[in-house]
């Protein structure tokens, strides 16, 4: 096709521009890019797309540590949108976040530090801030800004000017996601210049507070890349490296103090080994020059200047009581920015999302601090002391217990046994629910719906029930305990019967379940029974046991749910020579339930109809069948995607084994559209010890040979990946409907696979042609984030690959990751 003319590309302007942008919605960034530099016209129609949404964010740097930061691309982004007004006005969308991906480790102070990494970034340069706070003025119509694991001072930057009570801001930011960093700052009374209204949708992940302890703690954070070179009396020379967030800043403090008491003459330097990233700035971006003050140029005013920044007082009176991070946790909430976004948003917000892994760290051994316990009650309080008139939607997602303290009880309904007060964080909380009627949407911790002896009857807790009724998605998350005696087991049973047989039945507007975390497989069962009357068109199961069946163990009501989430004896017995595979030969009395679940299978599941209008009895029906089967038997006509995640006991390519008991009721669920499933690869074992690790090393070679083979000409040989797709399709074609399968499209398998160090999915549709199973296409293998938190006791270091991501392999560039059957 010849290249257009210039007359061609001015009819852009006759065009309606909402045809014009949904036809450019098709181009690739790069030649959209390229497109756009044809007229006059089409670069004002291809730059709103191309600046719509936009990331912030540093990387690795070449053959250098993955703690290395190379902050060039970010900086490029932040001088163009400081020096253009017209094109930062364009952006709707922004996200900032450090290439290290989350969760790497966690420590005493901030949810973003890492000890045991050596990182240089600019992110603690004050030029960087500058910039920062230019380009964030100059973004006149964001509409929704996320940060997640973000550098501490960035974060205060992007958030400091993003959300000044006197912005210019044409339009309200409509949605705020912060996950894994900062909220408390250094200024004391940062929050009151901030005004987050308007906000609709927030989301609070992994953030940290500060530490438990009662005592003040330095702590050692992100690098930067700046050191103070100075000599001693002895004529010694040391390096005292500077902190993104002032870890060793007393340091420095006391080597001026040190200068200044014993009237020190020699050199104090700064070195600053990030300096090449902006001596080439003003010459290879003019426009720079004036978006940087010329006392910026030496490293001592940066210094100072940093400090002021970081504090908001002039540098000559600045003292190290001014860093939030010396004081203790009462302090911290103090400086926080957490509870005044709730405030300052709440006749707005439609939308709230709270993940509490992380937000106060403790360090004692059990979790049980008196001092974190008191101050997350006091949180909770004024949290849900609230009230949000427009709130639809509310996610509280506890994180499985790692290094954290554990929640105080949240109890939604009242208890027999306490007498209500209005500073009672229960009934804080019931009156929270009572004052929320409009709620579609509920995540909550499955055993903290209803106390041990609850109080169902009474008329509030009725309008409550009433209130919940109207329920249209809800997702029941881990258990926050972890019974270790008896009485706690009890108690926990009674709490999810409760749940399961006084909430459940009076729900019949669910559209959407999910339950994920550590429910046995028999509550599991009973709570999808006891929501028979519901048109459940999408049911997710996620649990490090794979949902789908059943390990006696596990599944024996009398010890559930023994033993403790992630212990070395539970785990030991899984473990195959730790080499991550964990699956197990079946125990006799698997084999005999086995049995039953073939038999329930054989006999079908009868009429639909007839049987949603039998009233459920809690424990009534077969403890054996299979948790699909329960799914066919009561919402066949209306399911369209299952999910059952996790990695103990899941299918087996290759190897159909007795999952594929477990997957046959699929067959029955005729609009089924997509199924999510974790897998295991067919294993060759040596000496008894099958690796995913080595499977997927050949794997690896298998793309290598067939690239090679490609490059010589030689004859076409089937893609590995395809291959791995063809095993899909084989493993779970026979399970699912042909009515489903003979749709356009067919269905989508999410095959989700065990590795050593990431998790790794395909997608593979699967239809019909000739009376047998094909494929109609695939996609992947491709890097699939664990945000659930499935896998996390079964992988000791999460993202700990020196290699990085899975899409980062070498090998996963020769391909683009899809392939089209013909």
């Amino acid at each position: 096709m010849p290249p257009f003319e210039i007359e061609q590309y001015n009819f852009f302007a006759k065009l309606p521009t909402e045809l014009v942008e949904d036809v450019l919605a098709y181009v690739n960034v790069r030649d959209l890019s390229s497109f756009g530099q044809a007229s006059k016209n089409v670069y004002t129609t291809s730059m709103p797309l191309l600046w719509k949404s936009i990331s912030l964010s540093d990387k690795q740097i070449a053959g250098h540590a993955p703690g290395e930061h190379d902050d060039s691309d970010m900086i490029a982004i932040l001088v163009t949108l400081a020096s253009n007004h017209w094109l930062a006005s364009l952006v709707h969308h922004l996200q900032y976040r450090c290439h290290l991906p989350p969760h790497i480790q966690k420590n005493d102070v901030q949810g973003l530090s890492r000890e045991c990494s050596v990182q240089r970034s600019l992110s603690a340069d004050i030029r960087t801030i500058h910039l920062v706070k230019q380009a964030m003025a100059n973004l006149t119509n964001l509409k929704s800004l996320r940060i997640t694991h973000g550098h501490h001072y960035l974060v205060q930057a992007i958030i400091g000017q993003l959300f000044r009570a006197d912005s210019r801001r044409s339009t309200f930011m409509r949605a705020l996601v912060l996950e894994e960093c900062s909220t408390s700052f250094d200024p004391l009374h940062f929050s009151d210049r901030l005004d987050f209204s308007g906000l609709r949708h927030l989301d609070i992940r992994g953030v940290s507070l500060g530490n438990a302890d009662s005592e003040p703690r330095w702590k050692v954070m992100v690098k930067q890349g700046q050191q103070a070179k100075y000599n001693d009396k002895h004529s010694k020379t040391y390096e005292c490296r500077l902190q993104d967030v002032q870890g060793e800043l007393g340091e420095y403090s006391k080597i001026l103090e040190w200068r200044g008491t014993r009237n020190e003459k020699r050199s104090l330097e700064l070195v600053d080994d990030d300096e090449v990233s902006y001596m080439s700035l003003p010459q290879d971006r003019p426009e720079s020059m004036p978006l940087l003050p010329a006392e910026m140029s030496k490293p001592l005013p940066r210094l100072q200047q940093l400090l002021s920044f970081a504090v908001d007082k002039p540098y000559k009176e600045i003292s190290i009581a001014d860093f939030w991070w010396v004081h203790n946790i009462f302090e911290c909430l103090e400086r926080s920015i957490l509870l005044p976004v709730f405030r300052s948003s709440a006749s707005t917000l439609t939308s709230i999302t709270l993940d509490w892994d992380g937000v106060i760290t403790d360090r004692s051994s059990r979790g049980d601090s008196p001092v974190a316990k008191s101050i997350l009650t006091k949180l909770l309080s004024e949290l849900f002391s609230l009230t949000f008139p427009n709130l639809t939607a509310l996610h509280n997602r506890p994180a499985p217990m790692r290094s954290g303290v554990e929640l105080p009880d949240i109890f939604i309904f009242p208890s027999t046994t306490t007498t209500p007060t209005s500073s009672d964080l229960s009934t804080i909380i019931f009156h929270f629910f009572t004052r929320h009627p409009n709620l579609t949407f509920l995540n909550w911790p499955a055993d903290q719906f209803f106390p041990q002896s609850p109080l169902p009857h009474s008329p509030l807790s009725t309008t409550l029930l009433t209130n919940l009724s109207s329920l249209k998605s809800l997702q029941i998350s881990t258990c926050l305990l972890r019974p270790v005696t008896p009485s706690a087991q009890s108690s926990l049973l009674t709490r999810l019967h409760n749940l399961t047989t006084l909430l459940c039945p009076s729900l019949a507007s669910l559209t959407s379940l999910s339950i994920s975390g550590t429910l046995p497989s028999f509550i599991t069962r009973e709570i999808l029974r006891a929501l028979r009357l519901c048109p459940l068109a999408s049911i997710s199961l996620t649990s490090p046991i794979w949902p789908g069946g059943f390990v006696s163990t596990w599944d024996d009501p009398a010890l559930v749910p023994a033993p403790i989430d992630g212990s070395e004896s539970w785990m030991e017995s899984w473990r195959r020579l730790g080499d991550g595979i964990l699956v197990r030969d079946e125990p006799d009395d698997d084999v005999l339930a086995l049995e039953t679940v073939r038999r329930i299978n054989a006999e079908g599941f009868g009429d639909e109809v007839e049987n949603k209008a039998r009233a459920y009895r809690y424990g009534e029906e077969s403890p054996h069948e299979a948790v699909l089967g329960v799914v066919a038997r009561y919402f066949r006509s209306t399911i369209r995607s299952v999910a059952v995640e996790g990695y103990i006991g899941c299918p087996v390519l290759g190897s159909p084994g007795v999952c594929g008991v477990f997957l046959e009721p699929l067959r029955h669920c005729t609009r089924l559209r997509e199924v999510r499933c974790t897998v295991l690869p067919a294993l060759e074992a040596r000496d008894g010890r099958p690796t995913v690790k080595r499977w997927w090393n050949s794997k690896m070679r298998d793309v290598e040979m067939w690239e090679q083979e490609r490059k010589i000409g030689a004859e076409k040989t089937e893609h590995p990946w395809r291959k791995m797709g063809r095993e899909v399709v084989e493993a779970f074609g026979p399970c699912l409907s042909e009515e489903a399968k003979g749709r356009s499209g067919g269905v989508r398998v999410h095959a989700l696979f065990f590795t050593d160090g990431m998790d790794v999915a395909m997608d593979v549709d699967i239809g019909m042609g000739g009376g047998l199973d094909v494929m109609l296409g695939y996609k992947g293998p491709y890097d699939e984030p664990d945000e659930l938190g499935v896998n996390s006791f079964i992988k000791s270091e999460r993202y700990s690959s020196s290699a990085g991501s899975w899409d980062q392999h070498p090998w996963m560039t020769t391909f683009q990751g899809i392939g089209v059957e013909s």
